[in-house]
């Protein structure tokens, strides 16, 4: 099997044991449910392409944790051990949707964008129809083959903040192609906004903001 679509079951949970017999599976749909959260285990779908989680009920900030089961380390759990940076940065690349390049969570409610990984070959990324209005430092820094980033009909008021001033926000990336803020509250933009922060950016759609200066 390597299609499985569910959508408009009235799903409410995804446990990390879904999908264990499904090791070729690759792509997902689960839209159109009661979904806020699903623990995806990365060894259970290894070859997992596309992941659609839609118009289901995903609110608050967005991460990694909405998606990925979090994998503990029983050694340092037992002696309550802090977990350093590098260490982090290891598990992450060993434990993730290493072959995930569509990810749609359009029409949740999404508040922010937190530092998303373990998804280090995802291509696009579709968070249009939510209620983002904070992009945290870094949060696409971990997704350097990021071509199609959707933020259409969210709460987005400032390109300066999010996408120039601050170009930690995307990091370095250089295979962005296509960057869709329609339908925001984006009212101000510079000349140079994209230029020197995505220089392969080909196309970038602001219509039904009300952009008054550029």
């Amino acid at each position: 099997l390597r299609t499985l679509i569910l959508s408009n079951k009235s799903i409410n949970s995804i446990n990390s044991g879904a999908f264990a017999n499904l090791k070729h599976l690759q792509k997902i749909v689960l839209s159109k449910n009661q979904l806020q959260k699903v623990e995806i285990n990365p060894d259970n779908v290894p070859e997992l392409e596309i992941l659609n989680l839609g118009s289901n009920k995903f609110y608050g900030p967005f991460s990694a944790k909405n998606i990925v089961q979090e994998e503990l380390d029983e050694e340092e759990d037992d002696h309550h051990q802090p977990h350093h940076d590098e260490d982090q940065d290891q598990d992450d690349a060993d434990h993730a949707l290493k072959n995930l390049k569509k990810l749609y969570l359009y029409d949740n409610q999404l508040t922010s964008i937190e530092i998303i990984t373990k998804m280090p070959n995802l291509q696009v990324l579709n968070l249009n129809g939510n209620l983002i209005s904070k992009i945290e430092n870094n949060a696409f820094s971990k997704l350097p083959n990021l071509e199609k980033l959707h933020l259409s009909n969210n709460r987005l008021t400032s390109i300066s903040f999010h996408f120039y001033h601050n170009i930690a926000v995307f990091g370095a990336m250089e295979n962005m192609k296509v960057l869709e803020l329609n339908n925001n509250q984006i009212k101000n933009i510079t000349a140079n906004s994209f230029r020197h922060v995505l220089p392969n950016l080909q196309e970038v759609y602001l219509d039904g903001n009300g952009v008054k200066n550029v």
